[in-house]
């Protein structure tokens, strides 16, 4: 596998190593999260915010991954977020119970929303940037088709958020190049994002 800046080339690759590394942030933190009578519960979810989840989301805003990845990605979150509270079994709370009471959103939201924030800042780059003519040449041939089953990549993880929000498609060029024009309108990209990710 080989490694670029310090992630691994490969969503589903990537994404198991930062499981790893996350994992192995919230036990060194171990003992804090089981004094709860010395560390508050407000404290130890801004110490987890602040050196986990950084940890588990970094990079993530160029993962295309499936709804089923995206699933598994809470659930570790959530695994996370349980014993730091100090629940456990026979315990029960469920999921939307335990969102509120850590004020936070599933990490699959948090994906959506740091993959169009950075597709934004993408699109408003000058012309000759790399990565605008890198999708300007991947939009201009995408009429090639695989043989077998659809492969997920990140520009068909974008046309089907945008669809599922009913905001639109990402096929053609044509496409790239009115999401640009939205793009240059920073409140309305802001909007398009806040529908894409209230859609799920």
């Amino acid at each position: 596998m080989v490694r670029k800046l310090g992630s691994l080339l490969g969503d589903e690759a990537d994404v198991a190593r930062r499981k790893q590394l996350a994992a192995a942030a919230f036990t060194s933190m171990f003992n804090l999260w089981k004094r709860r009578s010395a560390v508050s519960e407000r404290l130890r979810l801004r110490l987890y915010s602040a050196f986990v989840l950084p940890v588990l989301t970094y990079n993530c805003g160029t993962w295309g991954l499936t709804q089923s990845a995206l699933q598994k990605l809470d659930a570790f979150h959530r695994r996370q977020l349980r014993p730091l509270l100090g629940i456990k079994w026979p315990q029960r709370i469920s999921n939307e119970a335990l969102y509120r009471r850590c004020q936070m959103e599933e990490i699959s939201i948090f994906v959506r929303r740091a993959r169009w924030r950075l597709f934004g800042h993408i699109l408003r780059l000058p012309p000759s940037t790399p990565a605008v003519l890198a999708m300007e040449i991947f939009f201009a041939n995408n009429s090639t088709r695989w043989l077998g089953r659809p492969r997920v990549t990140l520009p068909s993880v974008l046309h089907q958020d945008l669809q599922k929000a009913g905001q639109g498609r990402l096929l053609t060029l044509g496409d790239l190049h009115s999401l640009r024009a939205t793009a240059a309108c920073r409140k309305s990209w802001k909007a398009l994002c806040e529908a894409i990710c209230s859609s799920y």
